[in-house]
């Protein structure tokens, strides 16, 4: 009897870590699974796109186009340039223009009045000095940006 009760504990314990190792494969494929779609997800997005390469990384992508027809390969290059001219409307912006250029003339006045007081903070002054430095410049690509609209 003792050892019956023993056997059928065994074959109990037994199945029990079979359907353990089971769900925990069944688990890992499905996080695999799901590893899987999120990379393919996140690779179609237009900013995500080019950080992460796919499986079949680049020479996948060059097969992929070679087996493309002319149509397929027209509206590829139109998708592209309708991204890259998107982007390009949204670096034009004069409220950044002058959001930037307001910026970077509080902190050249800031610098101007701390030497004009004789203030010891010249890391802070260098510091600001930059940054305006910075502003100002993004003033200009801006300003460029705009010019090339018009």
């Amino acid at each position: 009897q003792a050892l019956a009760d023993l056997n059928r504990e065994a074959d109990m314990f037994e199945r029990k870590l079979k359907r353990q190792r089971e769900e925990m494969e069944r688990e890992r494929q499905e996080t695999a699974e799901w590893m899987r779609d999120v990379g393919a997800s996140r690779n179609q997005g237009q900013f995500f796109g080019n950080l992460y390469e796919d499986e079949e990384g680049v020479a996948g992508r060059a097969k992929r186009w070679a087996e493309m027809d002319d149509v397929e390969r027209r509206e590829a290059m139109e998708r592209r340039k309708r991204i890259l001219e998107t982007t390009e409307e949204e670096i034009r912006s004069p409220a950044r223009m002058y959001i930037f250029g307001l910026l970077g003339g509080m902190l050249v006045v800031n610098v101007l009045a701390d030497v004009a007081n004789g203030a010891e903070s010249v890391g802070l002054d260098v510091l600001y000095g930059v940054l305006a430095c910075g502003s100002l410049y993004l003033v200009l690509n801006e300003k460029k940006e705009l010019d090339k609209l018009r």
